[in-house]
């Protein structure tokens, strides 16, 4: 079974595109029942899906994901309105889903909102049965609610917003003259650029900074391997009470030193007989080795795998047969090193640590 979990965060971008009108979900357990509409960062498109993939992540405790529809933004409500399209319905005590639309009177696939031979003919994925067997919850259902509760902190946790820089002001660093006068193009640019923009635009922009440092500031776009592309709000604040970014020239000028850093570790010189520069070659490391990770995953492996890396080819593989491996360009690692796990997730890459490993083996 194909894991189905970017779909999760990024639904089949044809639903988008249709009116799908109001939706209501429903949570029943036994005599129980919440109601819940969309809320502003919600889409009545997706509610089915995220209906699904809140219940598979709160293993259909109706507490459990009464607490999660509420801190995504799904709006409580006491009495349903008469215009609702569509009903989405997690019936906790059978661990089910209905959908059904009351325009067509007909039930739906609440992943994608189609009757069941309108899916079974447009080859569209996935469907509730593979979001099902394919998630990533399985194990919440048999959370403690201590457990649970250390479960969803990790979870609201993951949700904030962090520093890309480890700016601090009340010790601010002393600037070269060459770093004010980019801080100040880089400030001008993007003054310039907000002020070009409506209000309600919630999209953050992106800054491109080439290595003679040229400026350009986009909602995206081609870029050069060389440049740093980042997202504007690594050198704006955050307000901690109302969430918005806003632009601070002294917290700008403070991330001028770091984004010096990314441009000179993306300016290295090419190897004259590869043709690559160090952050290729490093791409095509922490590349390799994730997808050897990966495999490790899905093929569950025996515990005496290793992961065998060439490092005069980057090229990597599985193997139990070490004894085979005797040349020096050959280096062994435990996959278990390399692989992330958290509280009722099921394990994934550690991207952090290869990353790292690469830039060991790659300086």
């Amino acid at each position: 079974m194909e894991d189905y979990s970017d779909f999760l965060d990024y639904p089949f971008y044809g639903e988008a595109s249709v009116e799908r009108g109001s939706t209501l979900l429903v949570v029943e357990d036994n005599n129980r029942k919440s109601y819940f509409m969309c809320g502003e960062d919600n889409w009545d498109s997706f509610a089915g899906r995220n209906l699904v993939d809140i219940s598979l992540e709160a293993g259909f405790v109706y507490e459990r994901i009464i607490q999660l529809l509420v801190t995504d933004g799904f709006l409580p409500i006491t009495v349903i309105p008469d215009d609702i399209r569509y009903i989405i319905t997690t019936h906790c005590h059978e661990k089910k889903f209905e959908c059904y639309d009351t325009q067509r009177k007909v039930d739906l696939d609440p992943c994608q909102m189609m009757t069941h031979l309108e899916l079974e003919h447009s080859g569209v994925g996935p469907t509730l049965y593979e979001v099902i067997k394919s998630n990533h919850f399985a194990d919440n259902s048999k959370l403690t609610d201590e457990e649970w509760g250390e479960y969803y902190r990790q979870r609201e946790e993951e949700k904030k917003w962090w520093p890309v820089y480890p700016i601090d002001l009340k010790n601010p660093k002393v600037l070269t003259p060459i770093q004010v006068e980019h801080g100040e193009q880089l400030f001008k640019k993007l003054e310039e650029f907000i002020e070009t923009q409506d209000e309600n635009n919630d999209c953050a922009p992106e800054i491109c900074i080439t290595q003679n440092w040229k400026i350009s500031v986009d909602f995206g776009g081609w870029r050069n391997d060389s440049d740093v592309v980042r997202s504007a709000l690594c050198v704006m604040c955050q307000d901690e009470e109302t969430g918005q970014f806003y632009l601070d020239k002294d917290y700008l000028m403070q991330c001028i030193p770091y984004l010096e850093d990314e441009l000179a570790e993306n300016a290295d010189e090419e190897n004259e007989e590869e043709g690559l520069t160090k952050r290729d070659r490093r791409f095509d490391l922490e590349y390799n080795f994730s997808n050897a990770v990966i495999s490790y995953l899905d093929k569950n492996c025996p515990e005496n795998t290793l992961i065998t890396l060439d490092t005069s080819t980057n090229s990597c593989h599985l193997s139990t047969h070490v004894s085979e491996f005797e040349n020096e360009n050959i280096k062994l690692f435990q996959p278990e090193d390399f692989i992330e796990r958290r509280l009722g997730w099921k394990p994934s890459p550690d991207h952090h640590k290869i990353t790292e490993l690469a830039k060991t083996l790659i300086p």
